[in-house]
């Protein structure tokens, strides 16, 4: 079994991963696919998911934050039907 990810340039070195360790050789093999699909095949990285879901733990972190402060300020049978709505959201 090889230790090593080539590349088909010349100019650059092998990655040089050791044999058990599986997260290195995730990142060497992303990393080649990336090159190969940016350099090779000339697409961009598209990054709208990850922001969309970076969006969405936003709002859900200020839904929270506005249900603890509101449930500090009115304690919890007041605050129960503001909370039940910001876990639902």
């Amino acid at each position: 079994m090889s230790n090593t990810v080539t590349t088909n340039d010349i100019s650059e070195k092998p990655v040089k991963i050791e044999k058990w360790e599986t997260d290195a050789l995730k990142n060497a093999l992303d990393d080649a696919c990336k090159k190969y699909f940016k350099e090779t095949l000339n697409f961009t990285e598209d990054f709208k998911l990850m922001d969309g879901r970076l969006y969405i733990s936003f709002i859900a972190c200020l839904f929270s934050g506005f249900a603890l402060i509101y449930d500090w300020l009115n304690p919890f049978p007041k605050s129960r039907s503001i909370l039940i709505i910001c876990v639902i959201t």
